[in-house]
C-alpha cells in the first residue's frame, strides 16, 4: 500500500490540483474572498433566507433523522463498551455533512474551530514558516514555499516537499485545515515531519515552532536598475508592506519591475483590489458572478497607474487572488508574464457565521477579469514558458534561478 501510494505521488505532483493556504495562519487567508457574514437568527438551526419550502426539498427529512436515532440506539444496545462517548457525535455529523456536498472548497467549522481559524489573523502565529497547499490528486498537502529566516528553512523544508506523516501520523486525505492545527503548537517546541522529496525519497525533519511575523514582501533592487518584489501572500498587512517596497524601489531609480508572484496562494479580496490599483489604469480589476448572475465590481481609479517596464513571475502554485492581479495586468497589457501556467482557481468562497460560534464556508461565486474570462480549472499561460531548474536552484541555494533569469532577460530588453 505505501509502495503505491509513493507511486501516485511522483504523478500527482505534476498535475494536482492545490489550494494555498499559510501555516499556521488563519484558514482564510488563501481565498480570494472572506466576508464573514453572521445570520441574525438567535437559533442557530434557523438560517436567514432558508424558507419553508426549502426545508421541504432537504435530503434530511425525517426518514434520515429517523436512522441516525436507530444507529445511535443500535449501538447503545449491543457495543462491546459501556457509556459511549458521544460529545463529539453532532460536531462529526455536522464535518461530514459539509464534506459530503461535493465542494473541495467547503469546510464545516465548530466554534472551536472557528475561533482557532481566525484568531491569528493580525500577522503573527507560532508555526513553522512555509506555505502548503493540497494536491488532492495523491491526497496530500504539498510545501509551495518556505519563508525567509524561518524555523522550515533553517531545518531544510522546501518548496515541492509532500508533507507524508506529522508526528509519526500519516497526513494522507488531511485537509489543509487539519494539517495547520497539527503542525501548529506551542512556541518553541518541535514538530517531526516526515516528507517526500523527488517523488520517492523520504525526508524526516524535526522542525522548531516560533513566533512567525508574517512578512509577505521581500524586495531588493537587481543589476541595471531592476526592482525584484516577491510579494508570498494577499494579507491585509500585504497592502502597505508592497506600497512600501514600491516607494521604495522607485525613489532608488528603478527603471523596470519584476514582480514574483510564484508560490503565492491568494488571500483577501479587498487587499489585491487595492495593489491592483497601484499597477492598473483606470478600469475593472475584477467582476464576481453568483448563480443567478448577480455580482459585483472591483475598478482601479488609476491614479496610481505603473508606467514602467513590468514582468510577472507565476508558476503553478500561483492561485487565487494572485490570478486576479496577472489576469487583470495581463488583460491590460501591462505586464509580460513569466514562468508557468498558474493554478486556476476562478471561484470564490464565503464564510458564513452562526450564532452558537460555528460557521460554513463554501463556494458561493465565480470571477472573471476585465476581459471576461474564467480561469477556474485554466489558470493563466505564461507569455513566456520558462521551468525551474529545481536541482540547480537547491544546489546553490538560490543563487541559480532560470525563472527569474528569464524575467531578467524579459525585463531588460524592454528597458533598452
Amino acid at each position: 500500500m505505501e509502495e503505491k501510494k509513493k507511486s501516485k505521488i511522483g504523478l500527482g505532483i505534476l498535475i494536482g490540483a492545490i489550494v494555498g493556504l499559510l501555516l499556521g495562519a488563519s484558514a482564510m487567508l488563501a481565498y480570494v474572498l472572506f466576508s464573514g457574514r453572521m445570520i441574525t437568527s438567535a437559533d442557530p438551526t434557523k438560517v436567514a433566507g432558508i424558507s419553508e419550502t426549502d426545508e421541504e426539498k432537504s435530503a434530511v427529512d425525517e426518514s434520515v433523522i429517523r436512522k441516525m436515532k436507530l444507529i445511535e440506539e443500535i449501538f447503545d444496545k449491543y457495543y462491546l463498551e459501556e457509556n459511549l462517548d458521544k460529545s463529539e457525535l453532532p460536531e462529526d455529523i455536522y464535518h461530514s455533512m459539509v464534506n459530503s456536498m461535493g465542494d473541495k472548497y467547503s469546510t464545516y467549522y465548530s466554534a472551536e474551530e472557528y475561533k482557532k481559524a481566525t484568531e491569528d489573523r493580525e500577522g503573527t502565529y507560532y508555526g513553522i514558516g512555509a506555505y502548503v497547499t493540497m494536491n488532492t490528486d495523491i491526497g496530500y498537502a504539498v510545501i509551495s514555499g518556505v519563508m525567509d529566516d524561518s524555523p522550515a528553512l533553517e531545518a531544510g523544508v522546501r518548496a515541492d516537499d509532500i508533507i507524508y506523516e506529522i508526528d509519526g501520523e500519516s497526513a494522507y486525505d488531511l485537509d489543509l485545515d487539519e494539517i495547520v492545527r497539527r503542525i501548529k503548537g506551542p512556541e518553541g517546541t518541535t514538530v517531526n515531519i516526515t516528507f517526500i522529496r523527488n517523488e520517492s525519497e523520504e525526508v524526516n525533519l524535526d522542525v522548531e515552532r516560533r513566533a512567525i511575523e508574517s512578512k509577505t514582501v521581500k524586495y531588493k533592487m537587481l543589476d541595471g536598475d531592476i526592482g525584484y518584489l516577491q510579494l508570498t501572500a494577499f494579507e491585509t498587512i500585504s497592502e502597505q508592506q508592497f506600497k512600501d517596497a514600491k516607494a521604495d524601489l522607485e525613489s532608488q531609480g528603478m527603471k523596470g519591475l519584476i514582480l514574483d508572484l510564484r508560490g503565492n496562494p491568494g488571500g483577501n479580496l479587498s487587499t489585491v483590489v487595492e495593489i491592483a490599483s497601484q499597477l492598473l489604469p483606470k478600469g475593472l480589476i475584477i467582476r464576481t458572478e453568483d448563480r443567478d448572475g448577480n455580482g459585483s465590481s472591483y475598478d482601479s481609479d488609476g491614479k496610481h497607474e505603473f508606467m514602467l517596464p513590468l514582468v510577472v513571475l507565476v508558476n503553478e502554485y500561483s492561485a487565487s487572488a494572485s490570478e486576479v492581479l496577472t489576469g487583470a495586468l495581463q488583460d491590460y497589457e501591462k505586464a509580460t508574464v513569466v514562468g508557468k501556467t498558474t493554478y486556476g482557481k476562478g471561484i470564490v468562497q464565503d464564510t458564513i457565521s452562526l450564532t452558537d460560534g460555528s460557521a460554513v464556508k463554501l463556494t458561493t461565486e465565480a470571477y472573471y477579469t476585465p476581459k471576461g474570462r474564467s480561469l477556474h480549472g485554466v489558470g493563466i499561460k505564461p507569455d513566456v514558458d520558462v521551468d525551474l531548474d529545481t536541482d540547480a536552484y537547491y544546489e546553490s541555494e538560490g543563487a541559480i534561478d532560470t525563472q527569474l533569469d528569464k524575467a531578467i532577460e524579459v525585463i531588460t530588453a524592454q528597458i533598452h
